[in-house]
């Protein structure tokens, strides 16, 4: 950007301060962060699908996969990645699939301290 440069407002400074240190079990916490961001990508991709706009109904939630009807297979096309590289989604298959009896359900956990409570006290 060529042209005059003028002050608007007080300055800010930036204060830049670097440490190191010695760290023990680093790979523990970077797995950690990794699988964190994962986790967070999987939610992202679940609230997508399952959105009431989208209307995809998602039976189980793997480590790194869904489990969907194959007549939403186009939907979700359309709204996830699906390429061959990593960190894409592909279609692994599309028969002989067991779907659960259920669909997914999300507990809050009070329901299950309430239920292992009145466990107890009964």
């Amino acid at each position: 950007w060529a042209g005059k440069k003028e002050q608007v407002g007080e300055p800010c400074y930036v204060l830049v301060m670097k440490a190191e240190k010695q760290m023990r079990n680093g790979v523990r916490y970077i797995k950690e962060l990794l699988l964190q961001g994962h986790n967070h990508k999987l939610m992202e991709a679940f609230d997508l699908l399952t959105n009431p706009d989208h209307n995809v109904r998602v039976f189980s939630v793997k480590t790194d996969c869904f489990v969907i009807e194959a007549k939403d297979e186009a939907k979700a096309r359309e709204l996830l990645t699906f390429e061959q590289g990593i960190g894409t989604w592909r279609v692994s298959k599309t028969e002989d699939i067991i779907f659960p009896f259920n669909g997914l359900e999300v507990k809050e956990l009070l329901d299950y301290q309430r239920k292992w409570a009145n466990a107890l006290l009964a």
